[in-house]
């Protein structure tokens, strides 16, 4: 006799429909997790729109703070000047 298991058509039949129904349910999952990924592309499209929007605010605040720390250090080493002036 041989060691070899024997199939019978009902096994056959039951791997396969097994096998269909591990498939269906890997595809099922691949949709979800694709569905998933479309959703957050679209989010990141929108975010970078909206932060494509936004760079020349960034610009204009980036121009406002230089020009508060030129006159804040400025007004600093003018000080300083005055301060030298009255002691001497």
């Amino acid at each position: 006799m041989s060691s070899r298991p024997t199939t019978t058509v009902g096994a056959a039949h039951e791997s396969i429909s097994m096998t269909h129904s591990t498939k269906k349910n890997n595809y099922a999952a691949l949709h979800a997790q694709l569905q998933e990924l479309d959703k957050n592309i679209t989010k990141l499209q929108k975010n970078i729109q909206v932060t494509s929007e936004q760079v020349p605010t960034f610009r204009n605040l980036e121009s406002l703070h230089s020009s508060m720390f030129l006159v804040a250090s400025q007004t600093g080493k003018d000080e300083k000047k005055n301060d030298k002036s009255k002691k001497s």
